[in-house]
């Protein structure tokens, strides 16, 4: 940004991502009350967002289908526990986020 010909007239900026070449964007972090996303859902043309209770809920239906998934890619739990592992690195679970079986008494897919 210091060298790019918009520098003194850009307050703030948006860092969206996108679905491959031509997918839709994507905000990907943003806090309760963010002027930014009111801007963003305004703006574009097809707003999308996700929920860290999405985020949770989709591993979790995902964790309840890997016997039957395992069926047809035997590593399936593997390549789902390292999946959970890189989410809750970058921030799409929540690190208390837990798998397998029973913990605790918390259900699978919860957040302790």
């Amino acid at each position: 940004m210091r060298t790019h010909k918009w520098r003194h007239s850009i307050g703030a900026f948006i860092n969206v991502e996108a679905f491959g070449t031509g997918g839709l964007d994507l905000v990907c972090q943003s806090g309760p009350g963010s002027w930014p996303s009111s801007v963003y859902a305004q703006s574009a043309i097809y707003p999308m967002a996700y929920s860290a209770a999405q985020m949770t809920k989709g591993f979790s239906r995902v964790e309840e289908s890997l016997d039957d998934l395992a069926l047809d890619v035997p590593d399936a739990r593997k390549q789902f526990l390292a999946y959970v592992e890189k989410a809750k690195t970058i921030g799409w679970l929540d690190s208390s986020f837990h798998y397998g079986n029973s913990i605790n008494g918390k259900e699978n897919g919860a957040c302790q």
